[in-house]
């Protein structure tokens, strides 16, 4: 196997193997956001402990998204937005495994 990957976008419908288990994105991403959402008293404990401010926020807020404002470095002020918490998969695919695939040539990474 190769050190060198290249990143892969998935859709939530795709599956991945690991080992003799078959996952699907989608199925994946929702486990990894309810350890979140369950987490979210440990996340604030924390936050305390290490004397930083974490907003009154509730596990539907992690999930659908709290109020915010975005200040970026590139824009002249504040926008207004949403802030999310969320569980991203990431697949990389070996560079040979892209070629022998055919997934060089699909329209979705051309």
């Amino acid at each position: 196997m190769s050190d060198k990957f290249l990143s892969y976008s998935c859709s939530d419908n795709d599956v991945i193997a690991i080992g003799k288990f078959l996952y699907k994105i989608a199925d994946l991403q929702e486990v990894g956001t309810d350890l979140i959402v369950s987490s979210l008293d440990e996340i604030k404990e924390h936050c305390r402990g290490e004397n930083i401010p974490f907003p009154s926020i509730d596990s539907d807020d992690l999930k659908k998204g709290a109020d915010c404002e975005v200040l970026s470095a590139t824009s002249l002020g504040w926008k207004k937005g949403r802030v999310r918490f969320k569980f991203i998969v990431e697949v990389e695919l070996e560079p040979e495994d892209l070629v022998n695939s055919n997934v060089v040539n699909s329209p979705v990474l051309n």
